[in-house]
C-alpha cells in the first residue's frame, strides 16, 4: 500500500494494494 489504502478501492489497481 502506497497511497492507495487511503484512498480504498479509489485506485486500488494504481498501485496493486486493493485494500
Amino acid at each position: 500500500s502506497l497511497g492507495v489504502q487511503g484512498r480504498k478501492v479509489s485506485t486500488a489497481g494504481s498501485s496493486g494494494c486493493s485494500q
